[in-house]
């Protein structure tokens, strides 16, 4: 028998009114990519309110330059995020950044997270930002995810979270028309 084909995705900007949604995924993706990465009391501590209201606080503050996207299906459950904005390293290197994405852990590898990335990527280059960046843990199994859309290694850094410092690398896309286009192994499914 084929494996069901999973209900049709929409791609949507994020309103305050997402922000329940967008804690929940936000919370499971961490607790489920990072459980070998960061302590598990770290990652039990995670609140769904607590994220919900910084997102729905991020979500209204017109002054901020962040823009997120959502994958919902129906009937209107948020099953991933991208944020987006201005590179917050102002590198001069690359305009845009992938800031966060994050994907239900059930609805990975259906090509969701391609779709999202590149909702970001149009999103950034109608706001004259057609480079993009985007930082991950190395250890996170997930980044090659960004190999598979085109990303170029950028830069590595090192970063302290939960009370551990860790490296971080990224990658870039100094054009992101292939992206944008749809042009790149991930955007069948096999990987996000």
């Amino acid at each position: 028998m084929p494996p069901a084909t999973p209900p049709p995705l929409t791609i949507r900007l994020a309103t305050p009114d997402d922000a329940d949604g967008i804690g929940r995924v936000h919370v499971a993706s961490w607790q489920h990519a990072y459980a070998d990465l960061l302590p598990a009391g770290f990652l039990a501590g995670l609140s769904v309110d607590d994220d919900a209201r910084r997102w729905r606080q991020a979500l209204g503050d017109a002054s901020r330059q962040l823009f997120v996207c959502v994958a919902e299906r129906p009937p209107g459950t948020i099953i991933g995020f991208a944020a987006g904005g201005p590179n917050h390293r102002e590198d001069g290197q690359y305009d845009g950044e992938l800031q966060a994405i994050y994907l239900d852990p059930a609805c990975q590898r259906q090509g969701v997270g391609a779709a999202l990335a590149r909702a970001v990527a149009v999103r950034l280059a109608d706001l004259a930002m057609p480079s993009m960046i985007v930082w991950v843990l190395a250890e996170n199994p997930a980044r090659h995810f960004y190999e598979a859309l085109g990303g170029q290694r950028a830069g590595h850094r090192q970063l302290e979270l939960a009370g551990l410092v860790l490296d971080a690398i990224a990658y870039g896309w100094r054009d992101t028309a292939a992206l944008r286009a749809g042009e790149t192994t991930a955007g069948d499914g096999r990987s996000g």
